[in-house]
């Protein structure tokens, strides 16, 4: 059974034997054996599983361990999912543009490389990427409720400075080449739309959430009077504008979309992304502000500065490597976040509060799709544990200040 309780009706011989095919042409389905990857509450997007596949090949009786990501089925989420349009952008990404942007680095002398590969995909039911297990080579995911300390902020903030510099080059020799990638998870105004939903419910329960802190009554009311225009200046402030510093986006750059490799004293040495579902071309604000908003731990807050120095001193090497010659200034990188900030009140409000929420201690137990989007009041109740969580409490009540001061709140 999956996390959400539909049956494995496409865990076949056949299903396995298209895998393995695509590894070795010849090889004979032995038996396989499937589990959950992640916990239920990790992902919302998508299932994973984790698949041992045994064949014999050459005579010999061989394994394989693959990581197979699928769209869910027959609910909320399958609508949700399908309403985003979020799985042939994936396909998209892992099979034609991740590529390509490896190879640039690569072909630059930059031995980097950026997510896990993909094996197969299928675009009609059951819908799903078939990528290799990043565990194998001793990828792992930090945790998510504690959030990321400096040492595993700056591996991260390098690579993707990686990814955005290799995307620039790109785009500028293949125009084409981002053509897929104009939207992101606010795509509409509207109100049918169902991450709209999402995130009007999640503005109310902040609002509420703060009108019964102690020092934070004063920003119930500015939340809630952003009700009617949220949308629409998300829509604005995501879309890409000629004249920014224009990148393709990983999209939903949270500590589960990141798997770390770590040296034999504990400390990280490498980042792979994974889930590409929310890639788009545009202000490389966009990453930055849904990383720093959503990802980093409380004490990490008040490095955000150095953190984005870091980033552009690695975007200008990575981009002077590649012999591209219009670099961007400190000065261009900071203004990009500050005109894109309204982004990471998005991520504060929306996706920060499921990031930090520690289901184990929870008694409405993990939050899923279905549970964020009902409307009845166990659903309410549900929303609610999770923005009067501690963790959340103390990260928003640092960040919505920086906000206010920014004008956002008005």
């Amino acid at each position: 059974m999956n996390s959400n309780g539909s049956s494995l009706y496409w865990a076949t011989n056949d299903f396995f034997t298209q895998i393995v095919s695509e590894l070795k042409s010849d090889a004979i389905i032995q038996n396989f054996r499937i589990w959950l990857a992640t916990a239920k509450g990790d992902n919302y997007l998508s299932d994973l599983y984790r698949a041992e596949i045994e064949y014999k090949y050459a005579g010999k009786v061989q394994k394989e361990t693959v990581v197979i990501k699928i769209m869910p089925e027959g609910n909320k989420s399958e609508e949700f999912i399908r309403q985003m349009g979020v799985f042939p952008k994936e396909i998209s990404m892992y099979t034609i543009v991740l590529p390509k942007l490896t190879k640039i680095l690569n072909d630059g002398g930059i031995d980097k490389e950026l997510s896990s590969k993909c094996i197969k995909s299928f675009k009609a039911k059951p819908t799903c990427i078939i990528m290799t297990d990043l565990a194998i080579s001793g990828y792992k995911m930090a945790n998510r409720t504690a959030g990321l300390d400096i040492n595993h902020s700056i591996v991260l903030i390098d690579k993707i400075a990686h990814m955005h510099a290799a995307s620039i080059v790109m785009e500028n020799k293949d125009p084409k080449s981002i053509e897929d990638f104009s939207l992101g998870f606010i795509r509409s105004e509207s109100e049918d739309n169902m991450m709209n939903q999402l995130l009007i419910k999640a503005l109310v329960e902040l609002s509420e959430a703060t009108a019964i802190w102690d020092g934070y009554h004063q920003y119930s009311q500015k939340l809630l009077q952003m009700k009617d225009t949220i949308i629409e200046k998300a829509m604005a402030v995501t879309k890409m504008r000629q004249g920014s510093i224009n990148v393709l986006n990983h999209g939903d750059l949270w500590t589960n979309n990141m798997l770390f490799k770590y040296d034999t004293n504990g400390e990280p040495i490498d980042v792979l992304f994974v889930d590409f579902q929310l890639s788009i071309w545009s202000s490389l604000g966009i990453d930055l502000n849904y990383f720093l908003h959503t990802s980093i731990q409380y004490g990490t807050i008040d490095k955000k500065d150095y953190l984005i120095e870091r980033y552009h001193k690695t975007l200008v090497s990575v981009l002077e490597k590649l012999n591209f010659k219009d670099v961007p200034t400190l000065r261009d990188v900071r203004n990009e976040i500050v005109d894109r900030a309204l982004y990471g009140l998005v991520a504060t409000i929306l996706v920060l509060p499921l990031v930090v929420f520690d289901s184990s201690n929870s008694k409405e137990g993990p939050m899923d799709m279905e549970k964020l989007l009902d409307d009845s009041p166990k659903g309410k109740q549900a929303r609610r544990h999770v923005y009067r969580d501690e963790n959340y409490r103390k990260l928003v009540c640092k960040l919505l200040p920086y906000f206010n001061d920014l004008g956002i709140l008005s």
